[in-house]
């Protein structure tokens, strides 16, 4: 029987929210009401994750193993599902929808609560209730986000119990995470200065930092010492007007909001790379990968010496070239002969001895 992709994502989809629901409902009971909350959670997040790389086929929701992909022990659930690294894996290298570094972090923080209570033992979640529970808000945040903006196309469909879902989390945890975030913030209020109101927590905790990258562009990083929430914007002197703009993402031309006059990639590019650098159009010159937002073209040299990506704006001091795969980036290890790089597997003959 053949399997029904579509039918199987919204079942997909419809679990994630039974688990999400189920976690709610345990935070309100007594004694061990949080454990099982966590646990029911981080479940829930995993399955909207791996509804995402099984919307594409549902062979990428299979751990892969030499055994072939047997599809009548799918449909009945006799597989072994893709573990948290390895979907991080196939978005990446597959969907080339990389999960940004601090949505990882975040995640990884409910995961590493939930194993420590299935695997081993939490010692002090129940003194450590609040924190916990801000800690699966900012994961649920960054995956609404998901959810309902970049991967909006494949969940469209589930947007009316997914906005449902999202509001009884913010009703059901409100009081729990502002314990938390009042806590955070009176340790550190005498600390900060001129601090901006973060939109997510409405503390006045978000601090500016601004790294002149020339003398007619910046970036500036925001960052709230409660929430963590975290933005970054390139900021420009327009060649046309010499008026100052946002420059929300640099992969392509794009128009100046204040004189609507188009600015080119290549000239914004050309103003942060050395003079030597040989940048004729969007697609030549040297260009490198970026692990931190997956690209495996949006780096470019800077004219201090550093490497700068156009696209999520990090800058790194070194590249290096895999010895396997021939991708420069600024993630390349001493093995890379042998174990790839973020961007590739490596040998597969090494992978099958270190496995």
């Amino acid at each position: 029987m053949p399997i029904d992709n579509e039918r199987t994502f919204d079942l997909l989809v419809e679990n994630a929210m039974g688990f999400m629901k189920r976690s709610l409902a345990d935070l309100s009971k007594p004694e061990d009401g949080l454990k099982y909350a966590v646990i029911n959670f981080y479940t829930a997040i995993e399955l909207f994750l791996k509804a995402r790389i099984l919307k594409e086929h549902w062979t990428l929701i299979v751990s892969p193993s030499k055994a072939s992909l047997s599809m009548n022990k799918f449909l009945v659930g006799d597989f072994k599902s893709v573990s948290f690294e390895e979907i991080k894996d196939r978005l990446k290298e597959t969907l080339n929808t990389p999960l940004k570094k601090d949505v990882v972090a975040n995640i990884d923080k409910v995961r590493q609560h939930r194993n420590k209570m299935v695997h081993f033992y939490h010692p002090d979640y129940k003194n450590e209730k609040d924190e916990i529970i801000a800690d699966q808000m900012e994961a649920w945040h960054d995956l609404n986000r998901l959810l309902i903006g970049d991967w909006k196309d494949v969940f469209s469909e589930h947007f009316s119990d997914i906005n449902e879902m999202h509001n009884q989390l913010k009703t059901k945890y409100k009081p729990y995470r502002a314990r938390y975030y009042k806590e955070q913030y009176d340790k550190i209020k005498g600390t900060l200065t001129n601090a901006e109101k973060c939109s997510y927590c409405g503390y006045e905790a978000v601090t500016k930092e601004i790294i002149n990258i020339t003398k007619d562009i910046s970036l500036i990083e925001y960052r709230c010492r409660i929430c963590r929430d975290y933005s970054v914007e390139l900021q420009a002197s327009c060649p046309h007007c010499r008026k100052t703009i946002i420059i929300p993402e640099l992969y392509d031309n794009f128009v100046c909001p204040k004189c609507d006059k188009q600015i080119s990639y290549n000239d914004i590019v050309n103003e942060i790379s050395p003079p030597s650098y040989d940048h004729h159009d969007l697609y030549s010159g040297d260009y490198y990968g970026c692990s931190s937002c997956g690209h495996t073209d949006s780096v470019v040299p800077m004219d201090d010496g550093n490497y700068f990506c156009t696209c999520c704006f990090s800058i790194y001091d070194s590249m290096d070239t895999c010895e396997w795969c021939g991708q420069t980036s600024n993630a390349v290890g001493e093995y890379s002969g042998l174990e790839g790089c973020d961007f590739c597997d490596g040998n597969p003959e090494w992978n099958d001895l270190s496995s």
